[in-house]
Order: C-alpha cells, then structure tokens, then sequence
C-alpha cells in the first residue's frame, strides 16, 4: 500500500530569488544616477579651460603689435670724401650735439688746403707790392698837376703884368714879347690840363688794377674757404643732443661724400608705431587712450595719427607716449598696444570662449556648483574683444563655463567631469 506523501513548500529564497537582483538593479541605478545625473558623456578635467563669468566695466580694445620709434633722429653723413682714422663713439653712446663721433684722413685735402693757404699769402704780398707802386705813381702825377699849375699861374702872372704896363703906356715891353708871353700862358695852360687829365685816367686805372686784384683775392680766399670746409668734413660729428643708434663704419674704410656714418637719436622724443588690422582699424580714432606693453612695463599713450595707407592687410597707428619712459624703453622695441575704443559700463563678460562669435546666441557648458558637471545653457553674446566676449543673457555673474572647444560633445546636454 502506498504512502500519501504531503509536499513540502519551498524555502523562501527560491520563492523570491528576483526581489535581491531588482534591489541590486534599483541600488545601481540609484547609485549611478548619484554618480551620473543626466550626464551621457564623460570629459577629463586637466583637458578642459574653464573661466568666471565677472561683471564690471568692459573696455572693447583693438589689438596690435609694433615698434617703439624717435620722432626726433638725424643721420650724420661724411661732408668729404676720406678714410676712417678714428672712431670716437660707439653704438649706445650718450652723445651732445656738435660733439666728434668720427674722423676721416684725406692727404689730398691737407696738401690742397696748404696750397692755398700760400697761394694766398703770395697774393695779399703782390696786391701790397702793387699798391704801394700805384701810390707813388700817384704822387708823381699829383706832384706833375702841381708844377704845371704853377708854371701857368705864374706865366699868367707876367702876362698880366705885362698887359698893365702896356694899357698904362709905360716900359719898353715888345709886342713880340707880350704875344710870347701870351703863348707862354697857354702852353703852361694846357699842360695843366693834360696832367690834370692824366692824373684821373691815373685814378681811373687805379682802381679797376684795385677791383681786379681784390677780385682775384676774394676767388682764392673763396677756394680757401671750401678747402677748409672739405677739411672740416672729415670730422663727423653729432647733429642732435641723443644716443648713438647706429654706426654703420669701421677702421680703414673709404667713405664717399655724402655717405651716412651715424644715427643719432633722442631717446626722450620715443612713440609707438603699432599695425591694426583694416578690418578693425574702423573704430579707432584719434585721442583714443592706448595702453603700451613692453613685456616689462606697460605705459599710457593715445592715437596721435592714423595711417591712410593699408600694406598687407595692415594699417599703421602713432600713439604718443604719456607715461614717463622706462629703462628698457629704446628705439625699435617690440612692443603689443592695446587701443580702447569703448568702455561699457557695468556689464556681464567672460574669457572669450572657443568659437564663440559677438553678437551670437551660442550653447555654452556652465558647471555645477561642486564642479562635478557641466550643463548645456544657451547664452546670448555681445561685443568682444581678443580675450574677452560681453555676455547679454543667459548666465549669471560668478557662473563658470568651459571655454575649450567642446565640439566633440556639443550634441549631449550634460557631460560628467572627471
């Protein structure tokens, strides 16, 4: 006879062995929505460059890069044409105006120059000489004027005596003697007249040998002149108060008439010359406030002249120093200017952000306040500058956002940083 066997139940973990795998199923969505959030893309965070949205007045700068340059600068050139003997200043040199930077040698010049020198000492002799000769020519023929006005007036004389003893009746005066008489006077007349005559054409020839010789004299004193000059030109010397700049010769080299051999400039007459884009130079006028950067100060200045000119898409910018020079400050300094062509008060902006346009709404990834994530909000940009970009709407002041490129994760709405 069989046994009626009653069945046993079955124990309670095989009954609901699904309740722990849904708990543990639960437990890591839980956990991984703690971890996760709404994140669907993970990004590494020593990859990422994030910024702080700040809020304040945003100055809206053109950018350019140039040099500094001496508005007051003068080449010195050789006045003759010689060999360079000595070099009395070097590159870097404080020098004052007038004052020897070089000296040339011309054995040619030197022999021409005391050639001359002679030629006129011989000169100044003769031109003496032949005065002295003219003057006692002169007195010869004033001394003849003399004598034969003497001989008429005293022929004249007897004439007139013997006319008085004639009217009067008296003596036993000849007529043959009186007409001698009479003769006697005009003879003597006219040979005072021929000296007189020829004491002026004396003078006359005096004069044009004095004009000739003093003509002759003022040519090799004008020769002396220019000899000395030319000699003169081989000392090259400072034409400005400054710093020797340049000094393009060396010892022993020829050197031509006219040929530059030192720059001087005055250090305390510097501007900056910076090149703006053409695209950009649009808003820039004059007076604009400029800052300078020297890599070691940065110095005030403002727009002082804008170049019509456009060369290779650049437009060339004088700005005029304000601030006192600094010690580096020297001609042809690289310098970065930074022109301000508006300042926008009290506004939101940030570090200009990968492809991020002015004036665009573009999808930007703000963190969250423990930095664990970084959400994507849409935000509307304004005006810009190289570094920074003005924010209109959409983020916050203190709001930090990633401004690396994230377009490989662009299409997700939250990513998680790790």
């Amino acid at each position: 006879m069989d046994t009626k066997r009653t069945p046993q139940p079955k124990p309670v973990i095989k009954r609901y062995w699904y309740l722990p795998v849904i708990s543990l199923i639960v437990l890591a969505i839980y956990l991984s929505k703690q971890f996760l959030g709404d994140a669907s893309y993970f990004v590494a965070r020593d990859k990422l460059q994030m910024a702080n949205v700040k809020q304040g007045d945003f100055k809206i700068e053109v950018r350019g890069s140039g040099v500094l340059k001496p508005k007051s600068l003068q080449w010195s050139a050789a006045q003759s044409r010689g060999r360079v003997q000595q070099l009395l200043a070097k590159p870097g040199d404080s020098v004052v105006q007038g004052q020897k930077i070089a000296v040339l040698e011309n054995v040619e010049l030197l022999s021409e120059l005391e050639k001359i020198q002679w030629e006129l000492k011989a000169i100044k002799a003769e031109n003496n000489a032949a005065a002295v000769a003219q003057q006692a020519q002169q007195l010869d023929l004033e001394n003849a004027v003399m004598e034969a006005e003497f001989n008429y007036k005293s022929s004249k004389l007897k004439l007139d005596a013997e006319q008085s003893l004639l009217d009067q009746g008296k003596g036993s005066l000849s007529a043959l003697d009186f007409k001698r008489t009479q003769l006697a006077v005009t003879q003597q007349y006219a040979r005072w007249q021929a000296q007189i005559k020829r004491a002026d054409k004396m003078q006359q020839n005096y004069q044009a040998s004095e004009l000739a010789r003093q003509a002759r004299l003022e040519q090799v004193e004008n020769n002396l002149r220019k000899a000395q000059q030319q000699v003169s030109g081989l000392t090259i010397t400072a034409g400005i108060s400054g710093i020797v700049q340049k000094l393009p010769i060396e010892l022993g080299q020829q050197l031509n008439n006219g040929e530059n051999a030192a720059l001087v400039i005055d250090p305390g007459s510097l501007f900056a010359e910076i090149n703006v884009q053409e695209i950009q130079v649009k808003d820039v006028v004059m007076g604009q406030p400029v800052t300078i950067d020297t890599r070691f100060n940065k110095l005030s200045g403002e727009v002082q002249r804008i170049s019509p000119l456009s060369e290779n898409g650049l437009v060339a910018v004088e700005v005029g120093i304000i601030s006192e020079l600094p010690k580096e400050a020297r001609s042809d300094l690289n310098i970065d200017g930074y022109i301000e062509v508006t300042n926008i008060k009290n506004t939101l902006y940030v570090k200009r952000p990968a492809f991020a346009p002015k004036n665009r709404t573009v999808d930007l990834f703000k963190t969250t306040n423990d930095g664990a994530f970084a959400q994507k909000y849409e935000v509307k940009l304004g005006t810009s500058t190289a570094k920074y970009i003005q924010i209109l709407s959409g983020l916050n002041p203190g709001d930090q956002i990633i401004i690396s490129d994230t377009s490989a994760w662009a299409s997700h709405s939250s990513v998680k940083i790790q």
